[in-house]
């Protein structure tokens, strides 16, 4: 691990401990967190959702049972309701917390409950056209929903509602009853928790240490060491402690907390590793992967600098760091793209009575539309009204990371925005389009642990044959970016050979991450943009 998977490992360690990792894992989501498949104890944040509403339904039962059942139903129906609308609202407005907090995904747990009430109240009755119909909607929604689907929503009840319906309706002697009752299936059942708990390590760390996507081979027949590993975990730790009298409460208490305290020493642990002198990691790391990994540095002010979506860091535009004193100024406009290389045209252009503005929101594609409720739209209408009314711009440098972008879900969208942006900027400025530098397979230290330099010192990044394929959507729409009053600023050219783009040179990383540059890769993207500046005496 790198040095920041491994502090990231040892908190999740700690979070997980407490039943608290799904705090952790929002706390860190985010446009510049780490791959999330890269995370070993990443699947833990279901597990503390559960542990949390273990701890708080109970209270609230014992509050409500008093009223009677009939009451104690409706209000679980309410509360599930509230849950399941807020995730409604959550998954346009913040879909982070969404995903991983309990409010939002305590309507799923409370489906459960309410169905615990009705078979307690009524049994469960036999009907099988509503079984077939709730083992049909999650076998639908395993096949339709992908990564784009808004989880959790109103697209959540197709599974949850076909769990429920299974509950309710698929008695033992049911079609479904019998389907769910046969032995490999049982089987698998009894092992899923212990499966659930192995996967996700056993996972993660295969990508750790591949340069590439692992193989599916690698990757099925680690699903059979997991499940390996899961009979053993059922086996011998499951039962043991299920099984009724078979260890004291003092013993099973004895044991938790030990195993509690083990969790947490070695999690201490990593992080004072992580706090003893350079030295230690140098050693870890070797000294190739070390040099990239102490090279691979942001703006110092990237953070005091960057706007946020969020309205305790939002910047507005006029009040955007302005990098030295003049008469004249360039503005940077852009996402996250923007910083390095604002604060390296700075220290490029001292002394010549040019200020820079680094004018960038966190994490926003082009966004150009009247809707007030989007944030990203919001900025990029007050940054244009600003602009509008700044004078003496000489060049205004646009950065996004529009390749990616355009290979997403909103890609008309954003080409339609971006479009707009530069028609509007370049009116009234001379405008210099800058391509987002080719992303990298992993982050440079990662690549120096893992990959060989070539003999001239070069370590390659993504070759330049997948980066041209990326790009292709980008490609397609560029003339129609390229206005009479825009210059195009092509960073393959910079950072790619014949072969591949490069993550570095000699222990420089050129990136910080994987899709960000480092002030030493700034630095080159720099210095070719100064020579396209209008600003006079250039």
């Amino acid at each position: 691990m790198t040095p920041d998977q491994l502090s990231g490992f040892a908190k999740s360690m700690v979070a997980v401990s407490l039943f608290s990792s799904n705090i952790l894992f929002w706390r860190e989501a985010g446009y510049f967190d780490s791959s999330a498949a890269e995370k070993p104890l990443l699947h833990t944040w279901s597990l503390a959702v559960e542990e949390q509403y273990y701890l708080f339904f109970p209270i609230l039962l014992f509050l409500l049972w008093r009223h009677g059942q009939r009451k104690t139903l409706l209000w679980i129906v309410i509360l599930a309701a509230f849950s399941l609308l807020l995730s409604e609202w959550g998954w346009r407005h913040k879909p982070d917390a969404n995903f991983y907090l309990l409010p939002t995904r305590a309507w799923e747990l409370l489906a459960g409950s309410i169905c615990a009430l009705l078979v307690r109240a009524k049994g469960v009755r036999r009907n099988e056209g509503l079984s077939l119909a709730g083992l049909a909607m999650i076998v639908a929604a395993n096949f339709i929903y992908d990564e784009h689907t808004p989880f959790p929503s109103l697209f959540s009840l197709v599974p949850v509602f076909g769990a429920c319906l299974i509950i309710l309706f698929a008695s033992a002697d049911s079609l479904v009853g019998r389907v769910l009752s046969w032995r490999p299936m049982v089987a698998i059942g009894l092992m899923s928790y212990s499966a659930y708990l192995w996967h996700q390590p056993l996972f993660a760390f295969a990508r750790i240490r591949s340069l590439t996507t692992p193989s599916e081979g690698l990757m099925a027949g680690l699903t059979m060491v997991s499940l390996g590993f899961a009979w053993l975990s059922w086996r011998y730790v499951e039962r043991p402690f299920r099984s009724s009298g078979r260890f004291g409460a003092w013993t099973q208490h004895s044991v938790l907390v030990a195993a509690l305290f083990g969790c947490v020493s070695i999690a201490f642990g990593g992080w004072a590793m992580l706090a003893l002198p350079d030295d230690l990691d140098r050693l870890r790391l070797g000294s190739r992967a070390w040099a990239y990994e102490e090279s691979a540095q942001h703006s110092p002010l990237r953070d005091y600098c960057h706007s946020h979506i969020s309205e305790s860091t939002y910047r507005r535009p006029e009040n955007s760091c302005v990098y030295l004193a003049g008469d004249r100024s360039i503005v940077v406009l852009g996402d996250s793209l923007a910083s390095e290389l604002s604060y390296e045209l700075a220290n490029q252009l001292q002394g010549k009575g040019v200020s820079v503005r680094d004018l960038s929101m966190l994490g926003c594609p082009p966004t150009y539309s009247d809707n007030s409720a989007n944030s990203c739209a919001r900025w990029t209408k007050e940054a244009l009204t600003y602009l509008d009314h700044m004078e003496n711009i000489d060049d205004l440098i646009v950065i996004y990371r529009i390749a990616t972008d355009l290979n997403g879900p909103d890609a008309e969208a954003i080409t339609k925005s971006l479009r707009k942006i530069i028609i509007e900027i370049s009116n009234n400025h001379h405008v210099i389009f800058v391509m987002q530098p080719p992303p990298l397979r992993k982050a440079p230290v990662q690549l120096a642990m893992l990959e060989d330099e070539r003999l001239d010192g070069r370590l390659p990044g993504l070759s330049r044959q997948y980066w041209e394929d990326e790009r292709k959507a980008f490609d397609r729409e560029l003339e129609g970016f390229l206005l009479a009053n825009t210059d195009f600023v092509d960073t393959s050219d910079l950072f790619c050979d014949a072969k591949d783009c490069i993550a570095g040179t000699k222990g420089l990383s050129y990136y910080y991450d994987r899709f960000h540059l480092s002030l030493g890769g700034a630095k080159i993207l720099a210095a070719a943009i100064l020579p396209r500046l209008d600003f006079p005496g250039q």
